[in-house]
């Protein structure tokens, strides 16, 4: 029972992690097409990678601290 715990846990850190990544991108693509300065683009460029960045690597490890929780329990 504990691998189906482990797969819908995934799949639904996955969801999250994509439904926010589509935000954080909508979000900060608007910014970034609105930039008035070099700066200002430089800037959300840099913080639309940067949180893309710590969104993909936040989410494998939650999906590794929710494996070794799980295979823990059982």
């Amino acid at each position: 029972m504990s691998a189906i715990y482990k797969i819908i846990l995934s799949v639904l850190v996955c969801g999250l992690a994509l439904f926010a990544g589509y935000k954080l991108f909508r979000i900060l693509n608007e910014k970034i097409r609105d930039s008035e300065t070099g700066w200002q683009l430089l800037g959300y460029s840099v913080l639309l990678f940067v949180t893309c960045a710590a969104l993909f690597f936040g989410s494998f490890l939650v999906i590794a601290l929710v494996y070794s929780f799980l295979g823990d329990t059982v």
